[in-house]
């Protein structure tokens, strides 16, 4: 997965190829595909460890004032796109090509909250 979090800055998820992965991993296809069921399960791991890193960023610290919650993420995700321009263009490519099983196994209920999203 590793190889396709460093992939992401600059290419779609759906644009990731296996044969691309496995070479810079170092490791054969098949290999890949005996961790991976198929390229829209190694996808969906990709996606979802890459919104899992994005929420972890964005979150507010424990013990965070309600009023202060808002305003620290919207600064910190403002302050990620900035950041890393390519990566918000890619990931959100790459949310608006994703599969919609790929899309419907990414969602997870907001913090807090028992609603998914």
């Amino acid at each position: 997965m590793q190889i396709g979090l460093e992939l992401l800055p600059t290419t779609p998820v759906q644009e990731l190829t296996i044969d691309e992965v496995a070479r810079r991993a170092g490791i054969s296809r098949s290999l890949l595909f005996h961790y991976f069921a198929n390229k829209r399960e190694y996808y969906t791991a990709v996606t979802r460890a890459a919104a899992d890193l994005l929420l972890e960023h964005l979150l507010p610290a424990p013990g965070t004032p309600a009023e202060q919650q808002v305003t620290g993420m919207l600064d910190r995700y403002v302050g990620w796109v900035e950041t890393f321009p390519e990566s918000h263009l890619a990931f959100v490519r790459g949310a608006g090509g994703a599969t919609r099983g790929c899309r419907r196994s990414t969602r997870r209920p907001a913090a807090g909250s028992s609603r998914w999203h």
